[in-house]
C-alpha cells in the first residue's frame, strides 16, 4: 500500500518543522539527500540542500569525456556541507598562491527552496532560476548564495562546471572536440527536468541565468541543439556569445602546448588524449599560466569552441550564423550590462598607477592580450591595431582621465559591443522578445574594491549588479539603506522573468524591447538608482562600428 500511495504522490519531500529545526529530507530519482535550513535576508526558513550530484565524477577514465548520469545510491546522503570547487587556477589568487586549487570531483549542485510540500500535496510547484557562475570558463564556483532571492517564491539551483584544460580542451576533431564544461551545464539542466519537482521546483518553468561567462554560457544554450527545451526563459548579466573570449581561437595549438609541456604525445588525438587522462590534475590545469603572458591576460585560453560536426556536437556552427538561420532555442531573453564593464579584467591595472605606465609604455606588446586580439591579428598588423584602437579611446573627443578610457576601452572591447551586438541580432532574427538593462548604481561597496585593493569610485563593476540579489563573498549589500532597496528592485526584475517572462521593475508598466531594425538604436532599462529607474535610448553604445571596421579577425 506504502508503495502505491508514493507512486501516486507528485513528488516525496519528508520535513517535520522548520521551527522545531528538524531536517530536511528529500527523495528523488537517484535516492534522499538530507539538507540543513536556511535563514534568508528578511527572516524567512528555507531548506538547502548542497552538493548533491547531478553527473558522474569525471575523474579516470571520464576525464575529457561528456558528462555521464549520476549514480543511484542507498540510504541518506548528507547535503548540508559544501563540496569542493572544480580544479582551476584561478585569477582571484594569483597574487599570493599558485592559484591552483579544487578537485576533478565537482559535479555537483545546490538546491534551496523556500517551500515545504507534503506528500501528495498538490500545491503549487514554483518557477525555478538556475545559476551559471562566471570566471571566463576559467576559474570561480557555484556558491552563489539564496539570502535576498529567496525572500521570494522561487527554487534557485547553482552547481559547478569543468573549468579551463580540463573543461574545454579540444584538438578540434572527433577525438576530443571540446566544450565539456558546457555539456556539464546540460546535464545540470537534464537532472532540473527530471529532478526538480522533489525539491517543489516546476520543470515546465525554468529560467536560466548566468553572469560573465556564465551570461555567455546561457546565449550558447540559447543556440544549442542538446539544451532545447530544458529551460524556457534566458537571463544573460555582461556576456553572449559574441563577446570576444567567449570563444576560444587556436584550441588544437593550444592542445598541442599542453601534450608537449607533460610529456604527452602531440600529433595523434587519440594518443594525445589517452596520456593526458593518465597525468596529475593539478600539473594539467597548471599549463593554464603558460598562455597568460601578462598578469592574468588574455583572459580566456580555454573556452568554448565550434565543434565538428557529430551527433551530440554543442554547437558545430558560428553563433552568428545559427542566430540569422533561426536555429536558436526561442525564449524570451533579458541580455544586460554594468557602466563599468571594464573593471574585470582592468581593476588590477585601475587601482595600480605603476600597472598602467606600464600598459601605456609597452602597449603594442600588451594591449593584445588585454583586449583579447593576440590570436586573431597578424604580427603586421598589430601596431596599427593598437594605435586605432588607442587613438579612439584615449584621444578621441570625449576622452577623460587614462584610468577612464582604459576602462572603457577594455569594457566596450572585451563586453559592452558583443552584447548589443548580440541582442539586436536576436531582435531582428527570432522570434522571442528581447529587453536589457543598464547598471550604473554603485552602492557602498563593489567587486572591483576587491579586484582593485581601492574603494575608488570607478563605476558600477562587472559583476556588481548579480551580487544584490545572490549573495556571494565579493561584495556585502546590507550596510546602507540604499542598497537594500537595490536588493529589492532588483529581485523583482529576477522574479517576475522567471514568472512571465516578461522583466518588471517599479513604475515601469512597459519595458521596452530591443529594436528589430538593424538600423535603429538600443532601447534599454536604466537603473541608476533606487529611486531613478527610466527608459533610455542610444544610438552607439559600445561602440559597435568602430571594433567591426578593424581587421581583429576573430571568428564569430
Amino acid at each position: 500500500m506504502k508503495e502505491v500511495v508514493l507512486q501516486l504522490a507528485v513528488f516525496i519531500i519528508l520535513y517535520t518543522n522548520y521551527g522545531n529545526c528538524e531536517t530536511p529530507l528529500v527523495k528523488y530519482n537517484y535516492g534522499t539527500v538530507r539538507g540543513k535550513s536556511m535563514t534568508t535576508f528578511g527572516g524567512r526558513s528555507i531548506a538547502a540542500f548542497l552538493g548533491v550530484p547531478y553527473a558522474s565524477p569525471p575523474v579516470g577514465n571520464n576525464r575529457f569525456e561528456p558528462p555521464k548520469d549520476a549514480e543511484r545510491f542507498d540510504g541518506e546522503r548528507d547535503a548540508t556541507e559544501k563540496v569542493e570547487d572544480c580544479l582551476q587556477y584561478s585569477q582571484a589568487t594569483y597574487k599570493t598562491s599558485s592559484g591552483i586549487y579544487g578537485n576533478e570531483d565537482c559535479l555537483y549542485a545546490n538546491i534551496y527552496t523556500p517551500k515545504i510540500l507534503k506528500e501528495g500535496s498538490s500545491e503549487k510547484l514554483l518557477d525555478v532560476v538556475v545559476y551559471i557562475h562566471g570566471g571566463v570558463f576559467m576559474f570561480t564556483y557555484a556558491h552563489y548564495g539564496p539570502k535576498y532571492l529567496l525572500d521570494q517564491d522561487i527554487v534557485l539551483v547553482t552547481f559547478n562546471y569543468r573549468l579551463g584544460p580540463l573543461g574545454f580542451l579540444s584538438t578540434e576533431d572527433d577525438i576530443l572536440p571540446g566544450n565539456n564544461g558546457l555539456k556539464d551545464q546540460t546535464k545540470l539542466l537534464e537532472w532540473v527536468n527530471k529532478n526538480i519537482k522533489y525539491f517543489g521546483g516546476n520543470p515546465d518553468s525554468v529560467t536560466i541565468a548566468g553572469t560573465s561567462a556564465g551570461s555567455s554560457s546561457v546565449h550558447f544554450h540559447m543556440i544549442s541543439p542538446l539544451s532545447k527545451g530544458l529551460f524556457h526563459k534566458a537571463f544573460s548579466m555582461s556576456g553572449t556569445t559574441l563577446i570576444p573570449w567567449a570563444q576560444a581561437e587556436n584550441a588544437r595549438e593550444k592542445a598541442e602546448r599542453v601534450a608537449a609541456e607533460l610529456n604527452c604525445p602531440t600529433e595523434n588525438s587519440l594518443e594525445m588524449k589517452n596520456c593526458l587522462k593518465n597525468v596529475d590534475g593539478i600539473k594539467l590545469v597548471a599549463t593554464s599560466k603558460k598562455f597568460m603572458p601578462w598578469l592574468y591576460l588574455p583572459l580566456a585560453p580555454f573556452g568554448p569552441v565550434i565543434e565538428v560536426k557529430h551527433d551530440q556536437a554543442f554547437i558545430s556552427e558560428s553563433p552568428i550564423n545559427n542566430i540569422k538561420k533561426g536555429h536558436v532555442n526561442e525564449v524570451p531573453w533579458l541580455v544586460t550590462m554594468t557602466s563599468s564593464e571594464g573593471l574585470y579584467p582592468a581593476a588590477d591595472i585601475a587601482g595600480d598607477p605603476s600597472l598602467m605606465r606600464h600598459l601605456e609604455e609597452n602597449k603594442d606588446e600588451l594591449l593584445p592580450f588585454l583586449l583579447d586580439y593576440n590570436y586573431t591579428v597578424t604580427s603586421e598588423k598589430i601596431k596599427e591595431i593598437n594605435s586605432k584602437i588607442w587613438n579612439k579611446y584615449f584621444y578621441g573627443e570625449k576622452a577623460g582621465s587614462d584610468v577612464s578610457n582604459m576602462l572603457k576601452m577594455a569594457g566596450d572591447r572585451l563586453f559592452v559591443e558583443g552584447i548589443v551586438k548580440a541582442a539586436k541580432l536576436h531582435a531582428q532574427y527570432t522570434k522571442s522578445p528581447v529587453y536589457s538593462y543598464y547598471f550604473t548604481y554603485r552602492g557602498k561597496n563593489s567587486i572591483s574594491d576587491t579586484f582593485s585593493n581601492s574603494k575608488i569610485d570607478f563605476g558600477a563593476s562587472h559583476g556588481d549588479d548579480t551580487s544584490y540579489v545572490l549573495q556571494n563573498k565579493y561584495l556585502n549589500p546590507e550596510e546602507t539603506k540604499s542598497d537594500i532597496k537595490m536588493i529589492k528592485l532588483l529581485s523583482q526584475i529576477w522574479i517576475t522573468f522567471a514568472s512571465t517572462g516578461k522583466p518588471q521593475v517599479g513604475n515601469i508598466t512597459n519595458w521596452p524591447l530591443v529594436c528589430r531594425k538593424s538600423s535603429e538604436g538600443f532601447y534599454y532599462v536604466h537603473i541608476e538608482s533606487p529611486e531613478s529607474v527610466y527608459v533610455e535610448y542610444q544610438n552607439n553604445l559600445g561602440h559597435g562600428q568602430f571594433w567591426d571596421s578593424l581587421e581583429i579577425g576573430q571568428v564569430l
